[in-house]
């Protein structure tokens, strides 16, 4: 996929720490051990995310936002649901 399909946004970073380009509207979020599909559903539903792939092994889902809510925002709801474990904006990583 190329960076011309999405809009790139920036995260705001501290002077001096470069900032991260991300996917907008998705999310990465990584449920703990023993979270089960119910709940995971339930969240999704909750926030309305879609699930984009899934590394089962890790339990880290990437979702799609599909309210139009921002990642922060999402984040920040995150936080209230005791299975999740953490969740991240989908970092666009280059390789050398």
């Amino acid at each position: 996929m190329s960076e011309t399909k999405w809009s790139i946004h920036r995260e705001s970073a501290p002077m001096g720490i470069e900032s991260h380009k991300y996917i907008p509207g998705e999310i990465l979020i990584k449920f703990k051990d023993g979270t089960d599909m119910e709940s995971i559903k339930t969240i999704q539903e909750k926030l309305d995310l879609k699930t984009i792939k899934v590394v089962s092994k890790q339990k880290i889902y990437r979702m799609k936002i599909q309210s139009g809510a921002s990642v922060e925002e999402v984040m920040k709801r995150l936080q209230s649901f005791k299975e999740v474990e953490y969740s991240e904006p989908n970092y666009i990583r280059k390789f050398e």
